[in-house]
């Protein structure tokens, strides 16, 4: 949601003079709307959750205490063991409670980690299996000239779309080389496969 909106506020001039304004607010707004009732859902859920485990855990421990009474007026059950057993089932509340919340979260984590998998940056080979460092040998420029040579590059996360593409600069002692852009629009991905640390799909990087 706050990546829409900083798009919005971004392209605020565009949609001014476009006349769509009105409608990217309006579709803004029911965006916001659904967010928060998902969000009040989501709290509501994670407090009941709490709410019963408490209620049962209390229910537990006072049960507990009732049915140990006897036995400790009888002198068949210390009074402090029966009370180490009743403060720990009051002591569940917490455990049991953190439970609801991570059962809340589950589908957000499997979300993220189906993600994660279908973009293929784990299923890579291990680099300590054939002794070598990870690192990706980078040639150096025609005449051994210091500096950064891009021709035509491009890079691409394994089995996921290219980054960037077409990447053609050059640095050197003299010339500055300034790689700008939005987060996530592959400025750390460029910097990595200059200096050799994350493979180029093609073309050629000196």
């Amino acid at each position: 949601m706050l990546r829409r909106i900083s798009a919005a506020l971004d392209a605020r001039a565009e949609l001014h003079a476009n006349g769509v304004a009105p409608l990217v607010l309006e579709d803004l707004q029911r965006q916001d709307r659904n967010a928060t009732a998902a969000s009040r859902r989501s709290a509501w859920a994670d407090g009941l959750g709490h709410a019963i485990t408490t209620a049962a855990c209390g229910a537990a421990a006072l049960a507990a205490a009732w049915l140990a009474a006897p036995a400790v007026l009888d002198g068949r059950i210390e009074p402090a063991t029966a009370a180490v057993v009743v403060l720990l089932l009051l002591a569940l509340v917490e455990p049991y409670a953190a439970m609801t919340t991570a059962v809340r979260q589950f589908p957000a984590l499997r979300t993220v980690l189906e993600r994660v998998a279908e973009s293929g940056a784990l299923a890579g080979p291990d680099p300590a299996a054939d002794g070598s460092d990870g690192l990706h040998p980078v040639p150096a420029r025609a005449g051994n000239r210091p500096g950064v040579e891009l021709d035509n590059l491009a890079a691409a996360w394994p089995g996921g779309p290219p980054v960037f593409t077409g990447l053609t600069a050059v640095a050197e002692p003299g010339r500055w080389l300034a790689v700008t852009g939005s987060s996530g629009s592959g400025k750390s991905t460029c910097s990595r496969s200059c200096w050799g640390s994350f493979p180029r799909r093609r073309a050629r990087r000196a």
